[in-house]
C-alpha cells in the first residue's frame, strides 16, 4: 500500500506540473519585437509631430497600424497644422498677364513641371458653375487660396468657394445692400484657417471653412463712407453678425476699391495714393488705420505719392497677430523698412539705404525699381526688380536679414499678373485604414 500510494502522488505530482506548465505557456505574453510595442501612444505622438513634412507624416502613417492610430486621433491633424504650415505644394493657379488678353480664368501649373502628368486635368476648374444671367459680369476671379480650398469673386456681390481636389463648391451671396442711399463696394474676401471642430479637426474643408469679406459703404446721405468686415462659417452655414464698421473718410475710397491687399501677420492691410494703411484684424474683424513714415501733408505732393504708393512699391511681411510686421517699401530708388507694432496709429523707420548701392549695380538716371513677386502669399524672401532701356537685374530680398542676391531673369515669372499657390488638401482616408 505505501508503493502503491507514493507511485499515485509521484503520477499527479507530474500531472500538476504538466497543466501549470500549459497554463503558463498558454497565458505568457510573448517579448517585445519592436520598439513601437513598448512606446506609449503620447511619446509616439511628440515624435511624429516633429516630422518635417506632411509627406513624411504620410508615409509613416503608412507604416504600421500603431503609428496611423496615432495620426488619425483625435486632434492631433490640428496639433501638427499648428506646428508645420502645409508645405506640400502641388502647384499655383495662374491668372494670364499676356499683352492684349483680358482673360482673368485661372489656370493650374504643377510645380515642379511633371512631364504626361494628368494633374492639371484632375485640378481643372470645369466643374464649377458659370454666372447667373441676371448677373452684370461673367467674369469670376480667384481672389484666394488656403488649405486646399480657392475663393473666387463672381460680380460686385457674390463669392464661389471650391475644394478643386473634390471638386466641391459652394455659392455665397454677399450680405450687405438694402438701403438705397448707399453704395457698396468690394473689397477683398479671405479664406481663414478653419477651427477645431467636433472630429477633432480631420472634417472636410468644405465643411468647416470661414470667409472673411471686406466692404465699403458709400452713404450719400450722411455724406461719409464706412468699411465694414462680415465672416461666412461653413459649419453654421451663415453670415456671422459683423463687427461695428469704421468710418475711414473719402481718403480711402478710390484705393480700396481696387481691391488690391496684403496679407501677413494675421492682418489684411490696404493703403491709398496719401500714405495711410488700413489693417482689418483676421480673428475680431476689427479696422484700423495707420499711416506711413512721409504722407503728402508733411511735404509730398499728391501725383508723386500718387506713384510712390503703389501696388508694385510695397509689401508687408510678419509674424503673429500680436508681433510686428514689417513693411516694406520701395521709394526714389531707395529700399525702406517701416515696423508697425500691433495696434499704433504710425510707422517707424527700422533701415533706409539706397538700392544701387545695396545691389552694387551702377546708378542709371532712367533706372526704376519695383517688386515682381506674383505669389500671393508673401513671405520674407521678397523679388526686386531694376529697370532700365539698357539693362534689367533680378534680385531676392531676404527682409529678416536685409540680404539682397542677384538672381538669373530666367527664375522670376513674369507671365502672370497674379499667382495662387494650391496645397494639396489634408486625406480624409487615414482612419479607414486602422
Amino acid at each position: 500500500m505505501g508503493k502503491d500510494s507514493r507511485r499515485r502522488a509521484k503520477k499527479e505530482s507530474r500531472r500538476r506540473r504538466r497543466i501549470a506548465s500549459a497554463c503558463a505557456r498558454e497565458n505568457s505574453v510573448p517579448p517585445p519585437t519592436r520598439i513601437l510595442d513598448v512606446l506609449p501612444d503620447d511619446l509616439i505622438e511628440l515624435i511624429l509631430l516633429r516630422v518635417r513634412t506632411t509627406i513624411c507624416l504620410f508615409r509613416a502613417a503608412a507604416t504600421c497600424k500603431p503609428l496611423r492610430r496615432v495620426v488619425a486621433g483625435d486632434g492631433f491633424l490640428h496639433r501638427f497644422r499648428a506646428i508645420h504650415s502645409p508645405r506640400l505644394l502641388l502647384g499655383h493657379y495662374c491668372i494670364s498677364n499676356a499683352k492684349g488678353m483680358d482673360d482673368k480664368t485661372a489656370v493650374f501649373v504643377p510645380s515642379p513641371p511633371r512631364p504626361g502628368n494628368n494633374l492639371w486635368q484632375r485640378l481643372s476648374l470645369d466643374f464649377l458653375p458659370g454666372p447667373s444671367p441676371y448677373s452684370y459680369t461673367h467674369e469670376r476671379v480667384l481672389i484666394d487660396s488656403r488649405g486646399g480650398l480657392l475663393a473666387f469673386l463672381q460680380g460686385n456681390w457674390d463669392a464661389v468657394v471650391c475644394d478643386p481636389w473634390t471638386r466641391q463648391y459652394k455659392k455665397l451671396h454677399f450680405p450687405w445692400g438694402g438701403h438705397d442711399d448707399c453704395c457698396y463696394y468690394f473689397m477683398g474676401a479671405f479664406l481663414l484657417d478653419a477651427s477645431v471642430d467636433d472630429d477633432g479637426g480631420n472634417g472636410s474643408p468644405m465643411s468647416n471653412f470661414m470667409l472673411l469679406c471686406a466692404y465699403l459703404v458709400v452713404d450719400y446721405y450722411y455724406d461719409r463712407v464706412e468699411v465694414h468686415a462680415c465672416v461666412f462659417s461653413a459649419r453654421q452655414d451663415r453670415w456671422l453678425e459683423p463687427p461695428a464698421g469704421m468710418d475711414v473718410g473719402y481718403g480711402y475710397y478710390w484705393t480700396c476699391d481696387s481691391g488690391w491687399s496684403l496679407r501677413a501677420g494675421g492682418s489684411v492691410f490696404w493703403f491709398n495714393h496719401e500714405g495711410y494703411m488700413l489693417a482689418v484684424d483676421e480673428n475680431s474683424g476689427e479696422f484700423s488705420k495707420f499711416r506711413l513714415s512721409a504722407a503728402p501733408d508733411d511735404g509730398l505732393d499728391y501725383f508723386r505719392a500718387y506713384h510712390l504708393y503703389d501696388k508694385h512699391n510695397i509689401r508687408v511681411v510678419g509674424g503673429g497677430a500680436e508681433s510686428a510686421v514689417r513693411i516694406v517699401c520701395v521709394a526714389d530708388g531707395n529700399l525702406e523698412v517701416l515696423t508697425r507694432v500691433h495696434g499704433a496709429s504710425e510707422c517707424t523707420v527700422e533701415r533706409r539705404v539706397g538700392l544701387c548701392q545695396f545691389a552694387k549695380i551702377e546708378d542709371k538716371p532712367d533706372q526704376s525699381w519695383r517688386f515682381v513677386d506674383t505669389d500671393t502669399t508673401l513671405a520674407a524672401l521678397l523679388e526686386l526688380g531694376a529697370f532700365s532701356p539698357s539693362s534689367t537685374f533680378y534680385f531676392s530680398l531676404g527682409v529678416e536679414t536685409m540680404k539682397l542676391q542677384r538672381l538669373d531673369d530666367r527664375t522670376t515669372n513674369l507671365s502672370a499678373a497674379r499667382v495662387f499657390p494650391y496645397e494639396i488638401p489634408w486625406p480624409q482616408t487615414i482612419s479607414a485604414c486602422l
